[in-house]
């Protein structure tokens, strides 16, 4: 599979390495990589295969176009200030459509707000289709 939008990242540090590769359409970084100074060397110096630490991420939407949408919903009655957060998480996921992933944060300044005399919720949405 051919990614129409892949972008990388390479990270030299003292101690160590890391190489990103990003899929940007689905918004996902798909593979990190991290090698010690010594591998870094050996991959500078053509050593095909040089062994390292890999993580792969995300590998179901790979070639996938990201969609965001966003959700505001009222918070059920009655809300408790100090657990405004949990709810809205719990709530969150309760009612996104099928197909859907809520994001649960909801430590941003327009995360709450009142409308028509209720505690309102805002948040977004994502899901990831073929392209």
């Amino acid at each position: 599979m051919e990614l129409k939008d892949a972008r990388i990242t390479i990270l030299v540090g003292d101690e160590e390495t890391t190489i990103e590769v990003h899929d940007a359409l689905a918004g996902v970084t798909i593979l990190k990589a991290t090698l010690n100074a010594g591998q870094f060397c050996q991959a500078l110096s053509r050593l095909a295969r040089t062994e390292c630490k890999a993580e792969v991420f995300d590998l179901n939407r790979v070639g996938k176009r990201k969609i965001t949408e966003k959700l505001e919903f009222p918070l059920p009655l009655p809300v408790e200030h100090g657990l405004k957060k949990e709810l809205a998480k719990k709530e969150a996921i309760r009612i996104c459509p099928a197909g859907w992933e809520p994001s649960t944060y909801f430590s941003s300044q327009n995360s709450f707000f009142e409308f028509d005399g209720r505690e309102w919720a805002r948040t977004f949405m994502v899901k990831w289709v073929d392209l």
